[in-house]
C-alpha cells in the first residue's frame, strides 16, 4: 500500500482501538519511517481527526527529548495519517525484563522527557511499555501515538512505576523475576505501593540502588601481563561472584592450621626431608678418612646432632624472599580479614589471614577454581593462596 504516492506501509508495529502503527519506507528520501493512521472507524468523526492532528502539532512545537521525531501528514481517502522518523527495533513490552543498568539508564531518559514536558505546559506523551522503544545502544525512543490527553502528576507517576516495573521483572505487577539484587527490590516495593512523589525521587533510588548493587573490585595481572601505568583495572561485579562463598573467605573465623602458623603439610613435609638430609650429611664427614678419629657408632652421631642446630636451619627456610611479585592491597567489603588458604580452592585448609589495608605480594597467573579467580600470595607470616576480588592496587 502506498499513501501519497511516497510512502510504502510496511509491516504492523502497533494497533489499538484508535490507531495503527506500521513500519514504512520514504520513497522520495529513501529512509525508513514509521507511519500513524487513525483506524477507519474514528476517520469519519472530524472532532477525533482534529484532535489527531492537534497533537501532531505540539509534538513539532514541543520537540521533546527522546520522543520520535514528526517528519509529515497527510490524508487518503478521507483517513489521516502521521509520518514520523524509523522507530528503534524493540519496545519494552517485547524485550522486558532487561539488565537492572539498562533500566537505569532507559527510565532516567524516560523521566527526562516528562520534566521537560511538564515544565513546557504542553500536553504530556503516551508512556506505556508498547510506545517505548529502545536499542541495544541505550537509546529510548517514546512513539507518540493515540490521543492523548492533559495528564496529572499522579498519573504520570503512575505510568513511569509500570514502565519501571515491566522493565525490570518483565511484569506489570512486579512479580515476574525474583532474582534482582536486594537494592532494586526495595525500589519495585516501593514503586508498587506508590510512595514516589516525582520522578526525580525513583530515579534518584534507582542510581542509589545501582551503586549498591556493583562492587568493583580489581582483576590482577598475571606478572607477565602488568597494568601499563596509563592501562585503567578492569572492574567486575558483585553479582559474577558466589554471594556464600565470598562472604566465606572474609568471614573473620580464627584460621586452623596444621603445625606453625603459616606453614603448611606440604611445608612441613619438606623442611622434614631438609633436616634428614642434613643428619645424612654429618655422617658422611664424620666417616671421611683422615679425621684424626675414630668413627663413632651412627647411633652416638645421631645424639650428637642438636636439636637447635636443625631448628635454625628450618627457620631460615620458612618464608623466602620472592623478588617478582606486585604490591598490593587487602580491601574486603565487609571489613573483615581475608584468608589466605594453602591451596587455590576453597576445600584447603586456611594457613593465616591478612587484615584490611594489608600489603601481599602477588606472584604467578590466577587459578580458576571454585567459582573464584585465586592468586598466589605472600605476607609476612604466610605464603598461600587468596581470592584476587578482595585485592585492590
Amino acid at each position: 500500500m502506498i499513501l501519497d504516492n511516497r510512502y510504502e506501509v510496511r509491516q504492523l508495529l502497533y494497533s489499538d482501538t484508535s490507531i495503527s502503527l506500521h513500519q514504512g519506507y520514504d520513497r522520495v528520501l529513501n529512509r525508513p519511517v514509521a507511519i500513524e493512521q487513525l483506524q477507519p472507524q474514528l476517520a469519519a468523526d472530524p472532532q477525533v481527526v482534529a484532535r489527531f492532528l492537534d497533537t501532531a502539532r505540539a509534538l513539532v512545537m514541543v520537540e521533546l527529548p527522546h520522543v520520535a521525531a514528526l517528519y509529515d501528514q497527510g490524508e487518503v481517502a478521507g483517513q489521516p495519517f502521521l509520518i514520523f522518523e524509523d522507530p528503534l527495533p524493540a519496545t519494552l513490552a517485547a524485550g522486558a525484563p532487561l539488565p537492572a543498568g539498562q533500566v537505569v539508564t532507559l527510565v532516567q531518559q524516560v523521566a527526562e522527557t516528562l520534566r521537560v514536558a511538564q515544565g513546557r505546559g504542553g500536553a504530556l506523551p503516551v508512556i506505556t511499555p508498547e510506545t517505548v522503544r529502545y536499542d541495544a545502544d541505550g537509546r529510548i525512543q517514546i512513539m507518540q501515538t493515540g490521543l492523548p490527553a492533559q495528564t496529572p502528576v499522579s498519573g504520570v507517576m503512575s505510568s513511569l512505576g509500570l514502565l519501571l516495573l515491566v522493565a525490570l521483572t518483565g511484569s506489570p505487577d512486579g512479580r515476574g523475576k525474583t532474582t534482582l539484587p536486594p537494592a532494586f527490590i526495595r525500589v519495585v516495593e516501593r514503586t508498587r505501593a506508590n510512595q514516589y512523589a516525582d520522578p526525580a525521587a525513583l530515579v534518584h533510588d534507582l542510581q542509589a540502588a545501582e551503586r549498591q548493587a556493583t562492587v568493583q573490585t580489581v582483576v590482577v595481572p598475571p606478572p607477565s601481563q602488568a597494568l601499563l601505568p596509563n592501562e585503567a583495572p578492569t572492574q567486575m561485579t558483585g553479582a559474577a561472584r558466589p554471594p556464600a562463598l565470598l562472604q566465606s573467605e572474609t568471614s573473620g573465623a580464627a584460621p586452623t592450621t596444621n603445625g606453625p602458623r603459616g606453614l603448611g603439610v606440604g611445608r612441613l613435609a619438606l623442611l622434614g626431608l631438609l633436616g634428614l638430609l642434613l643428619v645424612v650429611s654429618l655422617l658422611v664427614f664424620l666417616r671421611r678418612p683422615g679425621t684424626g678419629r675414630a668413627t663413632p657408632p651412627a647411633t652416638n652421631t645421631i645424639q650428637a646432632v642438636q636439636p637447635s642446630a636443625i631448628t635454625t636451619t628450618t627457620t631460615t627456610q620458612a618464608q623466602p624472599t620472592r623478588s617478582n611479585g606486585q604490591p598490593y592491597t587487602v580491601a574486603t567489603a565487609n571489613g573483615r580479614p581475608l584468608n589466605i588458604r594453602q591451596g587455590p580452592t576453597i576445600a584447603s585448609p586456611v594457613i593465616g589471614t591478612a587484615a584490611p589495608g594489608t600489603t601481599v605480594q602477588v606472584f604467578d597467573s590466577p587459578v580458576q577454581a571454585d567459582g573464584y579467580t585465586w592468586v598466589h600470595i605472600q605476607t609476612s607470616t604466610a605464603d598461600g593462596w587468596c581470592i584476587r576480588e578482595a585485592l585492590r592496587k
